[in-house]
């Protein structure tokens, strides 16, 4: 370790430390805060010098340093301070299904024997028990380095990480020795990010860059389209799906509310399972997981013996309580391709009216409002329409509008709070009923007029029933 800190944060500088200056529209201003603050050694991207080149003070004795891409060296940077990493590191991406993937690759591992690790949306955890909260899917490298020379420092051997577009645009992985990458499935998705759909696909094909190719790339073949490109850029990868010609692959597929059960074959071994997870449309994500384990050395035997035992995800298709009769669940499905893979399944369980509160966030409306709508169209009796997210009045009124106008007028109503929006959901439902709270998950925090709140789908939810109960 060096005997001082590295900073991306201005207002965590102390004197002394090396300060990132990350590219944003406040970089002036991070770089005179972290002068003031003590900082010995200022790093800027060469193409900010005249930004930032008269701003030190005459009396400042540090230095400004410039760098080709800032990005790559702050991940070079945490590098150096942070050195040690779990000697295994799988990465998962995909629009849809890497937190359900990672939680079920980490404790597929676990059941093998590996001590083992995860990072992504839920948080950081070791042996399938959360360590650290974390704000984004993928941690910038002031956290990711430090975690990863933590989790070695623990024992972690074998970790696996959510790696979202953005991260991979950004270089947070430049420096993480990745064993294997695997790709979930690539949808429309965070299109206010990247320019275009084939944009954000191909950040997504990026993440194989980061392995050789004597390493395993993992794609699912009912992505016919991502498995195609994989293929065309990696030379040795493992397939998974559902009723294919996979390596890996499910066939005889049954569900209920509690479980799913299916055939799993691996190679040209074949059992039964039982997996304790909800959503039909989790059996991919198993699949996935199924395939990493197998590339990384975990036995066959041992993969089938482990699913019986895999976790319930938070946040995704999770059962929450009772009400009259009905059920209530959470879901994190907050585009249009999770949406109606949710609604989906839920529909096939339902045997009375399926019920939905949804919003959309001012993330990608444009897209979302319309995919969202329709499926919430297609597979719901009723819909509760609310805000999600949203930073102003102005896009919340657009949103709800461009929502609206997609759903048929009779099946929904419009409640911009989202607590009454459940109260309403709640109220409504009855015997052989389901409501679904959709596009949160376990987040804690809602973003309201620009604030954030605290705001737990699931927490409010019980403070509903129970005021009901009483």
């Amino acid at each position: 370790m060096l005997n001082c800190s590295v900073c991306v944060d201005s207002r965590l500088v102390t004197k002394g430390d090396i300060f990132v200056a990350i590219d944003c529209t406040s970089l002036a201003s991070n770089v005179r805060d972290a002068i003031n603050n003590g900082a010995d050694i200022i790093f800027v991207d060469h193409k900010n010098r005249d930004i930032v080149g008269l701003l030190p003070d005459p009396a400042w004795m540090g230095s400004i340093c410039y760098v080709d891409d800032i990005r790559y060296f702050a991940s070079h940077i945490y590098r150096m301070f942070y050195r040690r990493q779990p000697g295994c590191s799988v990465a998962i991406t995909g629009t849809n299904g890497k937190t359900s993937s990672v939680k079920f690759l980490e404790a597929i591992w676990k059941y093998c024997g590996y001590k083992s690790g995860s990072i992504g949306t839920i948080g950081i955890s070791i042996d399938c028990n959360v360590v650290q909260y974390t704000k984004n899917t993928t941690p910038g490298p002031s956290v990711l380095y430090k975690m990863l020379d933590n989790m070695y420092e623990r024992g972690v051997t074998n970790v696996a990480f959510e790696v979202s577009s953005h991260s991979v645009r950004q270089k947070r992985f430049s420096h993480v020795n990745i064993d294997l990458v695997a790709i979930t499935n690539i949808a429309e998705d965070h299109i206010y990010y990247h320019k275009n759909l084939d944009d954000y696909r191909m950040s997504k094909l990026e993440l194989l860059d980061f392995i050789g190719q004597d390493k395993y790339a993992v794609v699912s073949m009912d992505d016919e389209r991502t498995m195609r490109d994989v293929i065309k850029r990696h030379s040795k990868v493992i397939t998974f799906g559902i009723c294919s010609d996979a390596y890996v692959r499910a066939n005889n597929v049954s569900y209920d509310d509690s479980c799913v059960k299916f055939n799993l074959t691996i190679g040209d071994v074949s059992r039964y399972v039982e997996a304790p997870v909800v959503g039909e449309y989790q059996v991919k994500n198993i699949l996935c997981a199924c395939s990493c384990a197998i590339a990384t050395g975990c036995k066959t035997n041992d993969v089938f013996d482990s699913i019986g035992s895999l976790p319930k995800v938070s946040g995704r298709a999770e059962f929450v309580t009772e009400h009259n009769g009905g059920k209530i669940f959470v879901d994190f499905a907050h585009n249009g391709d999770g949406l109606k893979n949710c609604l989906k399944f839920f529909r096939s369980i339902c045997y009375g009216k399926l019920i939905c509160v949804f919003g959309v966030s001012d993330k990608d409306y444009e897209i979302r409002c319309k995919q969202m709508a329709d499926s919430v169209s297609e597979y719901c009796d009723y819909a509760i329409v609310t805000d999600d997210n949203i930073d102003n009045e102005t896009k919340r009124d657009i949103i709800a509008d461009m929502i609206c106008r997609e759903l048929q007028s009779e099946k929904h109503t419009y409640c911009s709070d989202r607590f009454s929006a459940i109260q309403i959901g709640v109220s409504m439902i009855g015997c052989g009923d389901i409501l679904v709270v959709a596009g949160r998950g376990p987040e804690p925090k809602q973003l309201v007029g620009g604030v954030e709140i605290d705001f737990r789908d699931r927490d409010k939810i019980t403070e509903i029933v129970n005021k009901l109960s009483l």
